[in-house]
């Protein structure tokens, strides 16, 4: 019984203590309400031409890894994105623009964008994209998207834009 006295004058202290502050509960908040629903707008009317049902062209770039040509997972979701946008716009042209970092020497950087570049071109023809509506060019470190020379500029850098010729119409 000398074991339970300890343990319950522990006890009773233990609630004393937590009767005795005074310190009032905090009030619960209701939730927020959740916001409307987004409405989408209809396109607006067109003077004489109709609004393409297709899909969107991507207008980001496609980015590379360090000295790589290889395209990253989300390199091919862009691309395939622009193979759709393509399929749906028969007569538009695409040239892919490879570009670079500024390290290495501008020899080194002006086949290593022109390998960037094929390889985008390549994904698209394998995605069934004729090869005589894709072009493919080097600009290697000449045509920096960011000005610096630290880590995140050079990833902005290592990059393939997307220069598109909408067909005539």
């Amino acid at each position: 019984m000398s074991k339970i006295a300890p343990l319950a004058f522990g006890l009773i202290a233990a609630l004393a203590l937590a009767c005795a502050t005074t310190e009032k509960p905090k009030a619960k908040l209701a939730p927020a309400p959740s916001p409307a629903p987004a409405v989408a707008a209809a396109p607006a009317p067109s003077a004489g031409g109709s609004v393409s049902a297709g899909p969107a062209a991507p207008t980001l770039p496609i980015y590379f890894d360090f000295d790589s040509d290889q395209l990253t997972p989300s390199s091919q979701e862009s691309l395939k994105q622009m193979a759709g946008y393509l399929a749906a716009n028969a007569g538009s042209m695409l040239t892919i623009e490879g570009h670079c970092d500024e390290t290495g020497s501008s020899e080194y950087n002006l086949a290593l964008g022109d390998r960037r570049a094929r390889a985008a071109v390549e994904y698209l023809e394998a995605l069934g994209v004729t090869g005589t509506r894709l072009k493919s060019i080097s600009f290697g470190e000449e045509r920096p998207a960011v000005v610096g020379n630290d880590d995140a500029a050079h990833q902005k850098n290592r990059r393939g834009n997307y220069d598109l010729k909408a067909a005539a119409g």
